[in-house]
């Protein structure tokens, strides 16, 4: 039977950067630097989340106000069908633009006009670019600013720098990003990421303050869409959080129910396990051997089997 042992083995043989699991608020295992901060790419899209979420608390954001009703266009420019999409549809993937990139391409995408508004989820840069666009003109405070006054301080974070480790990239790319709304880039540290992680087990308290309410935590991790991918940690879709699921089929991966990750390119991983108490962090340098998805869902897999 699998162990905690066999589990830090695991990670240390794996050339990932750093690794941290904590459980019951206690730190059980911890490989490589944790303190270094490094990309950690489309982790950045749960980051601008809870930032949404905080202004939802606070009555600044509605999430059914649309793009035409906040002057929302691109180039080409949004049809009437694409600017009905909302907030709501952003954040759940769903918001059915899909603009030309790389010379008239999209990828891995579906055609222009295909589905109407929140009706289909599609892993699309474009709606999570202009997530964060949306929160900066509506607080009028940045992205940055606001990471650092109303998390990262307030969460202890040791190792962020706002005026290092966060920057605003303009390019299109693949996935759907456009020149217009920038990509928002954060590099974070294990331990950083793993106070992150332990601010939504324990329902957005933190030293006596409420910095989220346990409503928009529990709305944000609900599963809302079903993905493209198999059926465990990757298989459902909320507010710009990977959801485990369908939860049917989740028992056959050894998967815990509730389950709900934020995860980016290149082998980063962070996952909020509620059933067993724990947040498990992984981190990878892109010029490092890649940690990959399957690879990460069998190590939560052995994890809850030891912690259950």
């Amino acid at each position: 039977m699998t162990s905690l042992a066999d589990i830090d083995r695991r990670l240390r043989r794996s050339q990932i950067s750093a690794a941290q699991i904590i459980h019951a608020g206690r730190t059980i295992i911890e490989v490589g630097d944790v303190s270094r901060p490094i990309d950690v790419h489309s982790m950045r899209k749960s980051l601008v989340s809870v930032l949404i979420g905080q202004a939802y608390d606070r009555r600044d954001i509605d999430l059914s106000t649309t793009l035409c009703e906040l002057d929302i266009d691109d180039t080409p420019p949004l049809s009437g069908l694409e600017k009905s999409a909302t907030i709501e549809d952003l954040l759940t993937a769903r918001s059915g633009v899909y603009l030309p990139v790389d010379d008239g391409g999209a990828p891995r995408r579906p055609p222009r006009g295909s589905h109407p508004p929140g009706t289909f989820w599609c892993y699309n840069n474009w709606d999570f670019n202009v997530l964060g666009h949306l929160y900066e003109r509506i607080t009028g405070r940045s992205v940055f600013v606001a990471f650092d006054h109303d998390l990262a301080g307030p969460l202890g974070m040791t190792d962020w720098d706002g005026y290092r480790h966060g920057s605003y990239r303009y390019r299109a790319d693949i996935l759907g990003g456009t020149t217009r709304y920038p990509n928002y880039k954060f590099h974070l540290s294990a331990r950083d990421i793993g106070r992150f992680g332990q601010l939504y087990l324990d329902n957005g308290a933190c030293d006596d303050r409420q910095l989220l309410t346990p409503d928009w935590i529990a709305r944000s991790t609900r599963a809302v869409s079903r993905t493209n991918r198999p059926p465990g940690l990757l298989g459902m879709y909320g507010y710009c959080w990977w959801v485990a699921g369908p939860s049917h089929r989740l028992r056959r991966n050894g998967i815990a129910d509730r389950a709900y990750s934020a995860i980016g390119f290149g082998g980063n991983f962070m996952t909020v396990l509620p059933d067993i108490d724990a947040v498990v962090t992984v981190l990878t340098d892109s010029g490092a051997t890649l940690f990959t998805n399957d690879g990460y869902q069998a190590l939560i897999s052995d994890l809850v089997a030891v912690l259950s």
